[in-house]
């Protein structure tokens, strides 16, 4: 069977780091890099992020080296104060960095999608928390497409990163696996259509259950749509 190098993206990423670049620099006087996380001392330097998606994506990643089923695998992630890369049983980590002045304007943008999805009412948003979301994206993708031809397939995660999959265009093969429930009903016309637009940019898309998948159809989307429940032990 043919191996593939596999890069996925999530906003929360695997680990979060207590000291920033410079305070563990100070601490170790040379550091490597990538950062092999394993050379620095855990809940004192840094802290695994708890369960929920990263926990999720860290999991599969695993069973798919054991089952050799994947000859590298690469993850992008939002994590402010972190260094730029890392290293983690087998998996190299790529950090990216939202600027301060666009932080609170992003997570403004992605809560109105939270809660349009989840009927719990529409919210005007500000074109500058527009752009913080777009920017955030962007970043992710560019990172991502600096790492071709050494990516096979990128496997993006969630609403937060819903335009990666257009920014990376005809580049390479994108899945995209939308971890809340797709409902749409109760969005607004112009959410409804952002987000089929954004979706409809993917290769492939997975949801978690068949009333998403239902949800994902009635919506309009024609494209190649697989269900598969969440998974935090693959076994």
């Amino acid at each position: 069977m043919h191996k593939i190098n596999l890069c996925v993206n999530t906003q929360t990423p695997l680990v979060r780091f207590k000291l920033n670049y410079d305070e563990m620099l100070e601490k170790y006087g040379f550091l490597l890099e990538p950062l092999d996380l394993k050379s620095l001392i855990e809940n004192e330097d840094y802290q695994f992020s708890p369960g929920g998606v990263a926990g999720m994506v860290f999991s599969m990643l695993q069973k798919l080296m054991v089952d050799e089923f994947i000859s590298s695998a690469k993850w992008v992630s939002l994590n402010p104060n972190a260094p730029p890369e890392v290293y983690y049983e087998g998996i190299h980590i790529y950090n990216v960095q939202l600027p301060n002045v666009y932080v609170r304007l992003y997570a403004n943008f992605k809560e109105t999608i939270w809660k349009e999805v989840h009927g719990l009412g529409g919210t005007d948003f500000r074109i500058e928390e527009y752009e913080a979301y777009a920017t955030y994206n962007w970043l992710c993708a560019q990172k991502m497409l600096e790492l071709l031809p050494s990516v096979d397939l990128f496997w993006v995660h969630d609403f937060q990163q819903l335009q990666v999959g257009s920014m990376i265009g005809p580049a390479a093969p994108v899945v995209f696996r939308w971890h809340i429930p797709f409902k749409l009903d109760t969005a607004s016309p112009r959410l409804r259509e952002f987000i089929m637009r954004n979706v409809e940019s993917y290769d492939a898309v997975i949801v978690s259950t068949k009333r998403d998948l239902e949800g994902l159809i009635h919506a309009g989307y024609r494209g190649k749509a697989y269900q598969i429940y969440p998974y935090i032990d693959p076994e």
